[in-house]
């Protein structure tokens, strides 16, 4: 799943965190502008948070989760 940090009504962190629960096995790519806001949410986590800085290039972004689902 790829969900941007911030939205209209709530956040990508609360978002993975609710699928999480229904489907623990699924992988996020977190999408954010502030990378303050990972640290925040992620700071008790014990698994690596995937995530993408904005502004990235389109070509760079399709590298990254094209990695990301070799690895899988």
């Amino acid at each position: 799943m790829v969900t941007d940090m911030r939205m209209p009504d709530g956040s990508g962190w609360d978002l993975a965190q609710r699928l999480r629960g229904e489907r623990p096995e699924l992988r996020v790519l977190f999408i954010t502008g502030f990378s303050d806001e990972l640290l925040q949410y992620g700071k008790n986590l014990k698994e690596k948070v995937d995530y993408v800085l904005k502004p990235f290039l389109l070509a760079n972004f399709l590298d990254i989760v094209r990695q990301r689902l070799k690895s899988a």
